[in-house]
């Protein structure tokens, strides 16, 4: 079924001719998506047009589908959870449950709508612990604390606070005692951090985050795994993912999903993602990507160790509610940008 021709699912020679157009984030991950989707591409003979979230963040794809709605420029939408329920709840996506791998998903990594229909397809699983450079933090991080200290002269690298659905803000809240339900403790911590004067800028994308960490402007900052594993290939580093009583000192996972958005191309766009989420396609992905594949039958190869063991993840692990901090996020990011960024830039 995976690159069975167009015609025997059903689809017509239109269907065919008119391009998909996919959006995915950009740099590796986007040259990742494009070449495993290329095999389908070709056996089909079905164009994709690929674009890249603007700013390395998808927040802003929800906006750009209401702007061309009922008519949406974007059929594939690779994304994060903040984007995918404001969607679902405007009725802008089509419902999967008849993707055949999807029964190979984790139940609770499917996003539904209120009528319980499945309008994601997990695709791969991230995660985001804090880390330094060695070489730059002789004396280490024990605590998110530390980055207060008189001693600590290395450059912060803050995280753009609309990134992974808020998480950067959620971070410096655990280490205050606070989460996703109270944020109060983050922007207090961030206030103490600006005070520094050791914060090196905001970074939404990898791209800048790993370009200031290899050149050693900055010398701590939260990240991927993909990005750690990117500066690990240039740079001495040290991730904290796993620190006993770390406070906000933990490996944070987040997954990217496909959504499909109600169009004319959505039944053809349908057949592209159920190839993306088989076994041997998620895998590839998660490989070329450094990512985890979230279909439960694909081979998964973590020897480095970024993503917790099953029996790491009570102590370590931290999974937020997704759902509500994509209720909470813009009114993050307007106090964020009321309060905190006026401090940075003084």
């Amino acid at each position: 079924m995976a690159l069975a021709p167009l015609a025997k699912l059903g689809m017509s020679e239109a269907a065919a001719a008119d391009a998909i157009v996919g959006v995915s984030w950009g740099g590796p991950w986007l040259d990742a998506i494009k070449q495993v989707a290329a095999p389908w591409e070709k056996a089909n003979n079905q164009q994709i047009l690929w674009e890249a979230h603007e700013g390395g963040s998808s927040a802003a794809i929800a906006a750009k589908v209401q702007a061309a709605w009922p008519n949406p420029k974007h059929d594939l939408i690779h994304t994060n959870d903040p984007a995918i329920h404001t969607m679902s709840a405007e009725g802008w996506l089509a419902p999967l449950d008849d993707l055949p791998s999807l029964k190979d998903m984790p139940s609770e990594f499917i996003i539904r709508d209120k009528d319980g229909k499945a309008v994601s397809a997990p695709h791969s699983a991230n995660v985001a612990m804090w880390g330094y450079r060695t070489d730059l933090v002789p004396d280490g991080i024990s605590s998110l604390s530390d980055l207060l200290s008189p001693k600590f002269t290395g450059g912060i690298g803050l995280r753009a606070s609309t990134l992974w659905s808020g998480l950067p803000l959620v971070s410096l809240a655990l280490d205050r005692g606070g989460n996703e339900r109270n944020m109060d403790p983050a922007f207090e911590f961030l206030k103490e951090l600006a005070a520094t004067r050791n914060v090196t800028g905001v970074f939404g994308s990898a791209v800048d985050t790993v370009n200031s960490m290899a050149s050693g402007v900055t010398a701590v900052t939260l990240a991927s795994q993909s990005e750690w594993r990117q500066l690990a290939k240039v740079v001495p580093i040290k991730v904290l993912g796993r620190v006993p009583n770390g406070g906000g000192l933990k490996t944070f996972y987040s997954l990217s999903q496909f959504v499909v958005t109600k169009s004319p191309r959505s039944e053809v766009t349908k057949q592209l993602v159920e190839y993306l989420i088989q076994p041997e396609q998620d895998a590839r992905y998660a490989a070329l990507a450094s990512n985890a594949p979230t279909n439960i039958k694909a081979k998964f190869d973590n020897s480095e160790g970024y993503f917790l063991n099953p029996d790491e993840i009570q102590s370590f692990g931290y999974i937020c509610d997704y759902k509500l901090m994509s209720e909470k996020g813009q009114e993050w990011n307007e106090r964020f940008n009321r309060e905190i960024q006026p401090l940075l830039r003084g």
